[in-house]
């Protein structure tokens, strides 16, 4: 998209909220999320939650991960 200059230019400063968020989250010692999905045009943002399912999953990590 970059090529085609067809990106928002609101898409970096939303990245930038984000990614300030989770710097000031992580220093806090509370970041709870790794990954943050948004849709600019419909307003809509997910974020996935750190738990040992969906960072193996994000990770492709298979098999008995327990302690």
């Amino acid at each position: 998209m970059a090529v085609l200059n067809v990106q928002s230019e609101s898409v970096n400063v939303r990245v930038a909220a984000e990614a300030a968020d989770y710097l000031y989250r992580m220093t806090a010692g509370n970041l709870k999320r790794f990954a943050t999905y948004f849709d600019l045009e419909s307003g809509t943002a997910r974020s996935l939650y750190i738990t040992q399912q969906l960072v193996c999953a994000a990770l492709k990590v298979t098999g008995n991960m327990e302690k």
